[in-house]
């Protein structure tokens, strides 16, 4: 994936995917509706009736899923699901310098075939099997990479 700021705005990209990257996050958004049949960019169920549906024709919506993609294989996955989908999407904001949604999260998440729940029945926001150290070491070596 290639992805370039065009303008000076968080949302304003040229994205190029590849092939293998496109066939990735359609099988894991297929995976994930199969999980969670309200899935949406708000998450697992919709938020004050939003509930804006995936567009697998927008680039960018496939960007957000690949990003958090390579944000949860950085991080490692475990048997447990104890980290928010909500937080997790706002720490690999800071990562990606790219606006992503819970939803992107959760499919990316669902797509590697990370344990996951709602953190309540109706929540939109999940609760993520992802090593909560290997997040502490990301964020370090994130940090140490800006300093």
């Amino acid at each position: 994936m290639k992805v370039t700021p065009v303008g000076n705005t968080y949302v304003d990209w040229l994205i190029e995917l590849t092939a293998s990257e496109k066939k990735w996050v359609e099988g894991a958004l297929k995976k994930a509706l199969k999980e969670f049949p309200n899935i949406n960019h708000d998450g697992l169920e919709n938020w004050k009736f939003r509930g804006e549906l995936f567009d697998l024709e927008l680039p960018l919506t496939m960007a957000r899923i690949l990003y958090c993609k390579e944000f949860i294989e950085q991080c490692g996955i475990i048997k447990t699901p104890t980290l928010s989908s909500y937080q997790l999407k706002h720490d690999c904001e800071k990562w990606a310098s790219m606006y992503i949604t819970n939803g992107s999260m959760c499919v990316a998440a669902i797509g590697l075939g990370a344990p996951m729940r709602p953190v309540v029945m109706g929540s939109t926001n999940g609760l993520i099997a992802i090593s909560r150290a290997g997040l502490k070491k990301f964020k370090q070596k994130m940090a140490s990479s800006i300093a």
